[in-house]
């Protein structure tokens, strides 16, 4: 599955944008342990975001409204997460004022008993798909 939609991504994306070698390096970078998971308001959060704004920019997505970065807060269990999504645009080559609207998220779990939750399916496979 993950392979199939990789190898898709590819075919509909230009060859610079989306070669599969490039969105298998997505992948691994990503998943990675120095992301150390990629828990929303972390430090591996951070660098994710960082990571994917620069590849956002290098492939020629413009920024949306005010710029790439939406910062937000989510409440999970009795704790306020503060994290940032990241928007982008890319503009059609019609005169229709229709809009495509696609999304993944790049957090995970993190760490937990020590251990690294890396997220290649959950979800760096999806983003280096988008």
């Amino acid at each position: 599955m993950l392979l199939r939609s990789l190898a898709l991504a590819a075919a509909l994306l230009t060859p610079a944008a989306a070669s599969p070698d490039q969105l298998f390096e997505d992948v691994r970078i990503l998943a990675a342990d120095d992301m150390a998971g990629r828990l929303v308001g972390t430090p591996g959060s951070a660098k994710a975001r960082a990571y994917l704004l620069g590849r956002m920019k290098a492939i020629g997505i413009e920024p949306y409204g005010d710029g790439y970065e939406q910062p937000f807060t989510a409440q999970h269990k009795d704790a306020a997460l503060n994290g940032i999504n990241l928007i982008g645009r890319i503009r059609g080559t019609g005169a229709s004022d229709r809009v495509l609207v696609i999304g993944a998220h790049y957090d995970h779990f993190g760490v937990r008993g020590g251990k690294v939750l890396n997220g290649a399916d959950d979800n760096a496979s999806g983003v280096a798909t988008l």
